[in-house]
């Protein structure tokens, strides 16, 4: 059947809409999972979740998915850039949470 497939007016690429609305549920989902693998920090007198930076980089990265979906409606080189530097920086959430887990 047919499904939206819009032309990003930047990169003149098919951008097909339907394949957005799962990936960036997806996104958000499988990074909270993945963060919640890991074993509870035991701070001294219990054990503990970093649940807020674990919700807040799952949400991080569900938006900056969600940037995917808006660059097909993005009518300028201008406005298309925006939407990318502000899905990049989103993105880099992931990056400071892995150094943070490093440490």
């Amino acid at each position: 059947f047919p499904v939206p497939v819009m032309v990003d007016p930047v990169l003149g690429s098919r951008v097909h809409l339907i394949r957005w609305c799962e990936w960036t549920p997806l996104a958000g989902f499988m990074t909270l999972m993945t963060e919640c693998i890991d074993a509870p920090i035991y701070d001294g007198s219990r054990l503990t979740h970093d649940w807020r930076a674990k919700f807040v980089l799952s949400a991080n990265e569900t938006v900056s998915t969600l940037c995917g979906f808006f660059f097909p409606f993005c009518p300028n080189l201008w406005i298309w850039s925006l939407v990318m530097a502000f899905s990049t920086v989103t993105y880099s959430a992931i990056l400071f949470r892995y150094a943070q887990k490093r440490k």
